[in-house]
């Protein structure tokens, strides 16, 4: 038996969310409907059986049509809070990801961000930082760092050297440039960087040049997107901001 609630738009990203049953029991139909219904009139529900702690567990596939990775996220830690479940299996995107207690939304929004435009979750998450407000700032620009690129690690004298080399470059190229640095939400990893007044199609060249995967650019002051440095690939981010200070 399979519910479906409405047409998949086309072109809308599917997620199929593995529900497991409550207390041994499937979860009602109506119930599961209600919860995804609050979200999206999108979906399908299709019951089928599980394996969990080496007996068969009653559950639903919870198919949805979404835009939003976000929204995806915190609806997947409500299926999983609301029907009791340790966690709650997500397939999208060609892979199999899952959503707990103790990893929450804001990081399974962050991969399934990642899948969808197939760059690394952290880019989504980075929280940015300055000493100090940087002066004339152009309608748009790029934010761009010497060091390690995604994947490896260099020694400090090696981040260090070639943010130097960076800071040079746009000094020898006079454009508008002033220190940023990329945080990690947790605030254990950092890295220096700086806003430059480039072009994006510059932006994206002296990236690659510094060994970069990617750069971000900033559109009309506001609009946060990541741009791949060897390809045309890029994926919004959201809005813009950084915090003054420690």
């Amino acid at each position: 038996m399979e519910t479906p609630c409405s047409d998949f738009r086309p072109g809308l990203p599917l997620y199929t969310f593995r529900l497991g049953s409550r207390a041994g029991q499937r979860p009602p139909v109506h119930e599961v409907a209600a919860v995804v219904g609050a979200v999206t009139p999108s979906f399908t529900l299709t019951p089928g059986e599980g394996w969990f702690r080496g007996e068969v567990d009653p559950g639903w596939a919870i198919t949805v049509a979404h835009a939003d990775h976000e929204t995806m996220a915190r609806l997947a830690d409500a299926l999983r809070a609301i029907f009791e479940q340790e966690g709650i299996g997500i397939e999208a995107f060609g892979r199999y990801l899952s959503c707990r207690a103790d990893r929450g939304p804001e990081l399974l929004a962050a991969e399934l961000w990642g899948l969808r435009y197939g760059f690394y979750p952290a880019y989504l998450r980075t929280r940015f930082l300055v000493d100090t407000p940087p002066p004339n700032t152009p309608a748009c620009f790029a934010l761009i760092t010497g060091y390690a690129t995604t994947g490896e690690t260099w020694a400090d004298t090696q981040n260090r050297a070639a943010d130097e080399r960076l800071r040079l470059e746009l000094v020898k190229r006079g454009v508008w440039h002033h220190r940023i640095s990329g945080v990690s939400p947790d605030g254990l990893h950092s890295e220096a960087g700086w806003m430059a007044g480039l072009d994006l199609a510059a932006a994206r060249r002296l990236g690659a040049d510094f060994r970069q995967d990617a750069i971000y650019w900033i559109e009309a002051g506001e609009h946060l997107s990541v741009h791949d440095c060897q390809s045309l690939r890029k994926a919004p981010v959201g809005h813009f901001a950084y915090t003054v200070g420690a």
